[in-house]
């Protein structure tokens, strides 16, 4: 599995859960089986701290997409890269809206120095503990690859 940790401290951020269900719009690849049970993992890792989030979509244009090219599943957290935040973003998880999410994202101004220090904590330990639990077991992904009884070769 992959787990993509890119874009977790954007200074105007969101909580985003990537879409391993494909059950969204916002997709423009199908994530592999095994991804929904990484987005559910880290939804029931954020409502258990009642924490705020919002399905985020996967893209061709990032890391994970080599992986989910080749059936590994992917999942992750995104607090918001170049985008602007909207009016019901801000709402949700404050910030200001009309702004980008990282005004110094993949700039060289992009540093330890432009991060949102509360944000990078709460998905680290998102992160940590879905690393953790799949150490543990990877029962709840292998569960959702297995057809039929038989496993499906990533």
């Amino acid at each position: 599995m992959y787990i993509n940790v890119d874009t977790i401290a954007s200074p105007n951020y969101i909580y985003g859960i990537h879409d391993g269900s494909n059950s969204s719009e916002f997709n423009t690849i199908v994530p592999p089986p095994g991804s929904a049970a990484l987005e559910r993992l880290f939804q029931a890792d954020f409502e258990s701290k009642n924490i705020p989030w919002a399905i985020a979509g996967f893209t061709s244009s990032s890391d994970y997409d080599a992986f989910a090219k080749v059936g590994i599943p992917v999942g992750g957290l995104v607090t918001g890269g170049d985008g602007i935040k909207s009016e019901a973003q801000a709402a949700k998880f404050g910030g200001q809206a009309g702004v980008p999410f990282d005004k110094c994202y993949h700039q060289t101004c992009d540093t330890i120095d432009n991060l949102a220090k509360d944000a990078f904590l709460v998905n680290a330990r998102s992160i940590a503990h879905v690393i953790a639990t799949a150490a543990n077991s990877t029962a709840v992904v292998d569960a959702e690859r297995a057809v039929g009884g038989v496993k499906v070769k990533a």
